[in-house]
């Protein structure tokens, strides 16, 4: 019966098309773990875990500075303490020698982010896996890799920002006053509509 024929075909090409949704699944999500594997993975006493470790708790000693000071009262004072800290953090990685630690993060997280945008890792998995770490270097070194990007004329950490942006990771952080990120400049980017965001993106 010609109609069984059909039937056979279309049921037979549904399960070769799950086949092969699952075999390109399976492939992402094993891209996604080789990148796990170089996070974790120890070279000359030292993982990329460990230094971004290390670099979170930088952070956590610059903070501390403003124990004690005054709470801001209104978004003005925010953006003033915003601007105080970010000078205090760029000085420590300064006096600290932390630029080479926090250019190895930035290559591997924007590796990480463009893998995943372009679909060749698995997007779940990857902010599965470093959508925390992803927002939490990028957001806390924003101020950095501004003062970085200045010498070389481009926007560092783009790539890692629109990729957790456009994929919704803010909306599970706790917010820092009435917006998710520290820098202005990422902040006036949350604020934009989508159209402004398109035509304002510079990917690096």
């Amino acid at each position: 019966m010609p109609w069984l024929t059909f039937l056979a075909t279309v049921v037979g090409g549904v399960w070769a098309l799950n086949q092969w949704t699952d075999e390109i699944h399976s492939a992402r999500v094993k891209e996604t773990l080789s990148f796990v594997r170089q996070f974790d993975i120890t070279k000359e006493g030292k993982s990329l875990r460990a230094t971004y470790e290390r670099l979170i708790e930088e952070v956590y000693e610059v903070n501390k500075s403003a124990k004690g000071m005054e709470a801001p009262k209104n978004e003005g004072e925010r953006a003033q303490r915003r601007e105080l800290l970010a000078k205090r953090l760029v000085k420590n990685v300064e006096s600290n020698n932390l630029q080479d630690d926090i250019k190895e993060l930035l290559d591997f997280f924007t590796n990480v982010a463009i893998c995943a945008t372009h679909n060749v890792c698995d997007k779940k998995s990857t902010l599965l896996f470093f959508g925390q770490q992803m927002f939490d270097f990028l957001n806390n070194y924003c101020s950095y890799l501004e003062e970085y990007g200045k010498r070389w004329s481009t926007s560092f950490g783009d790539t890692i920002f629109y990729f957790l942006f456009e994929n919704k990771f803010h909306e599970t952080q706790k917010k820092i006053g009435d917006q998710y990120y520290f820098c202005e400049r990422y902040r006036k980017i949350e604020r934009q509509s989508a159209l402004e965001r398109w035509l304002g993106r510079t990917p690096n």
